[in-house]
């Protein structure tokens, strides 16, 4: 039991080491190209009228995994099978928000925001957005998930 603890230590010690000294570290990253990570929450989704609504959710109907849809109608506990949590991110947001020049990085319907790497002055511009409600700079949070945000070409939707 000692050994394994010893080794589990070790190994948590040296994957401290290697990913501090990485050039996929977002701090180093960050350092270098004066970019900062940082979360967008939008306002709103966009759906604006009750018809709009019921486009949004028939549209899911339609296009929702035939598993995961299945899975709902059994588990689902809150009324229908979809609200506004399942509402994808609105394109124009995101688009305003790539057209500062911003990366973005991760897309949540469920929180209805984007994760960009940005500059300051990217940054300002965002939070000028009538779109935008909140910006959460994440240039001193350290993550754990350095080889998925460094090895993707296109954001991640979740």
């Amino acid at each position: 039991m000692l050994q394994f603890l010893s080794l589990t230590l070790f190994a948590l010690f040296l994957t401290g080491c290697i990913s501090g000294s990485t050039a996929s570290d977002p701090e180093a990253r960050n350092q270098d190209s004066q970019q900062y990570d940082a979360w967008i929450e939008f306002r709103d989704k966009g759906i604006e009228t009750a018809e709009q609504r019921v486009a949004m959710i028939a549209f899911l109907e339609r296009n929702f995994d035939p598993k995961a849809l299945a899975r709902r109608k059994t588990k689902r506990t809150f009324p229908g099978l979809f609200d506004e949590q399942d509402f994808p991110v609105r394109e124009t947001y995101m688009k305003q928000v790539s057209q500062t020049g911003a990366t973005i990085r991760i897309v949540s319907r469920w929180l209805n925001g984007i994760s960009v790497l940005a500059n300051d002055e990217q940054l300002q511009e965002i939070k000028e957005l009538e779109c935008v409600h909140w910006v959460g700079d994440l240039k001193h949070l350290q993550f754990q998930d350095t080889i998925i945000t460094s090895i993707l070409p296109h954001p991640v939707y979740l």
